[in-house]
């Protein structure tokens, strides 16, 4: 009975490993992927799974995601127990029965997962990049760039406070609910599927997870869940940054799997919406990502362009820093390596760092459209 199956486990973990091969032997051709993947098949799936999100008023993939792992979790044990106590009357030979049947079935769950992630998004890390899809001339950022960059940001960004809604800290707020941002995202994408060939209305809107207090200290403001097509944003977020997190998340379920990339088509829908918060968000973005950059490579130019920074922007940067070094700690260390290694696995040699390549892109969009 154990043999026949160890031998049913083996012939499904071949069978598993073979279509796994077939996979990234089809990605291997990227302009492939993104003809026959990415603009059919992902288009298909985005939509069946976005049909059932949307009736859904919560963020049920956190809990299914939970769920399997709680799940996961009790199949190990138990295993381990049965393995412990037929050790103690068994043969040598069923021993290594057990021990084997164990082995083959995490193998199999592992693969399995691993297998439904490249069929119902993974594969969309294997498409051209986007500066060849929207023919960028992509070149490394010189340091005067991003200052200039950063300079003409900080002024506009200094305008656009002025039709914000203020706390009595200086610190930009809002009277609109988290669902209301949510909602207004989900138009941002609409309009901007009107400008952008490659955006399309969202299959549903993004939510706030349950667990905000747990993501915060993971160091995570958002993610997006492929096994339920969901959007998910941390609502403990600074206000001004929620609108731009969700843009984000709605860029990974568009099928923009790098996160660089992501990043700027938040940018780019940001610039399109009619909302001063949101456009204010998104240009917000790029100033992070572009100071992390600069401090990086020139402390001297990233004070300039600090100090040149509005006294209102520099209270928004100095608030959204002070929320999220209350949830500093081991367990945010722990996320980031975890997510730099899936990174790195999926094609983003940068790891984490490549959130803030956006900044690349953003300039090539900026050189190609004033010319």
């Amino acid at each position: 009975m154990m043999r026949r199956r160890l031998k049913c486990k083996g012939q499904m973990l071949l069978l598993i490993s073979v279509l796994l091969i077939f996979i990234y032997c089809f990605a291997l051709d990227s302009e492939r992927v993104l003809r026959s993947y990415t603009k059919v098949i992902y288009v298909m799936i985005k939509d069946m799974l976005g049909k059932f999100a949307s009736r859904v008023p919560f963020a049920y993939g956190e809990f299914v995601v939970g769920l399997l792992i709680i799940l996961g979790i009790i199949f190990v044990i138990r295993k381990i127990l049965q393995l412990l106590k037929k050790n103690q009357f068994a043969k040598k030979e069923d021993v290594y029965l057990i021990f084997t049947n164990v082995l083959l079935s995490l193998l199999i769950c592992i693969l399995a997962v691993l297998l439904v992630f490249e069929v119902i998004w993974g594969l969309n890390y294997h498409q051209p990049s986007l500066s060849s899809q929207l023919d960028l001339e992509y070149e490394a950022v010189s340091v005067q760039d991003l200052r200039l960059l950063l300079l003409n940001l900080s002024e506009e960004l200094e305008n656009l406070r002025g039709d914000l809604q203020l706390t009595d800290d200086n610190v930009v707020t809002t009277t609109l609910t988290v669902d209301q941002l949510f909602h207004q995202a989900l138009r941002d994408y609409e309009r901007a599927s009107q400008v952008y060939t490659f955006v399309s209305s969202p299959s549903s809107p993004p939510k706030g997870i349950a667990s905000s207090i747990l993501f915060s200290y993971s160091g995570i403001s958002g993610i997006y869940n492929p096994f339920t097509g969901e959007a998910n944003v941390n609502t403990l977020n600074s206000v001004y940054m929620i609108p731009v997190v969700a843009l984000h998340e709605m860029a990974h379920q568009q099928g923009i799997a790098r996160e660089d990339e992501a990043n700027f088509v938040a940018f780019l829908i940001a610039e399109e919406s009619e909302v001063p918060l949101t456009r204010y968000s998104g240009k917000m973005l790029v100033l992070i990502h572009g100071l992390n950059n600069l401090a990086k490579v020139d402390e001297l130019i990233y004070q300039e362009v600090y100090d040149y920074l509005s006294i209102g922007v520099k209270k928004d940067l100095i608030a959204h820093r002070d929320l999220w070094a209350k949830y500093d700690g081991p367990l945010e260390a722990t996320h980031e390596k975890i997510n730099d290694q899936y990174l790195k696995m999926n094609g983003q040699e940068s790891g984490v760092t490549s959130y803030g390549e956006m900044i690349n892109l953003y300039i090539a969009w900026s050189l190609k459209n004033k010319k």
